[in-house]
């Protein structure tokens, strides 16, 4: 903050993509998409008159998409943040707002979904993939033939959860699979989606297209269920 000259205070927030002003509350959210956070100050402790709050503010949002942009609507109480790439996530400006952090919940929009691919890779086939979610997801396969496959290894890195394995056979003995996500925390949230393999040609990737219904993923879907 700047007064005739003056450098009154500086809120160190380190690579910044702008900030969210909600006047409802008094709170400042700055997007910080080096560190896939957002940052929450306190307007009436960091002001042009009062810079006791500026030195530390507290980092309150982590664990969602990486924050490029957003916009606060006091009516609704809530505060919108665009993550890199297509996702949409918000916070309840009422629960997670200065002077009150301890439910600065992140919630995905209903945008989010996931993916799987299988690469013919000889005597074993390899199925990765992906899932949107601002918390770890747990993935399973199953298939009609052979069946239920070894569980994924995953990784969860700002709002995606990736996930990788070894396929028992090789991937010209699938005839479909399904992929199945849950979230780990948070509201009750899953995806369930089945896949039909196309042709199989050695160290490609298998062409798959949907089958057996549309895809379904968000909260409260039954992961187990057939789409």
């Amino acid at each position: 903050m700047l007064g005739c000259g003056k450098v009154l205070a500086t809120v160190p927030a380190g690579e910044s993509a702008g900030l969210v002003v909600n006047q409802a509350t008094g709170t400042l959210y700055g997007m910080r998409p080096g560190v896939g956070a957002v940052t929450v100050i306190n307007r009436d402790t960091c002001d042009a008159v009062t810079t006791t709050g500026c030195a530390s503010p507290a980092t309150a949002i982590r664990g969602g998409p990486i924050p490029v942009g957003g916009a606060a609507d006091p009516a609704a109480n809530t505060v919108y943040f665009a993550g890199r790439g297509s996702s949409v996530f918000m916070v309840d400006a009422s629960a997670c707002r200065a002077g009150n952090l301890n439910r600065c919940q992140v919630e995905l929009s209903d945008g989010a979904n996931g993916n799987s691919e299988m690469i013919a890779a000889g005597a074993h086939g390899i199925a990765y993939g992906w899932a949107q979610h601002p918390q770890n997801v747990r993935f399973a396969l199953t298939s009609t033939s052979p069946g239920r496959l070894p569980a994924p290894s995953s990784v969860h890195l700002n709002g995606l959860t990736f996930f990788i394995t070894r396929l028992p056979e090789s991937a010209c003995a699938y005839h479909s699979t399904t992929l199945h996500a849950v979230a780990t925390k948070g509201p009750a949230w899953g995806g369930v989606e089945n896949r039909i393999n196309g042709a199989c040609i050695p160290n490609r990737l298998v062409p798959m297209g949907n089958g057996g219904g549309a895809a379904a993923w968000g909260r409260g879907v039954n992961a187990w269920a057939t789409p």
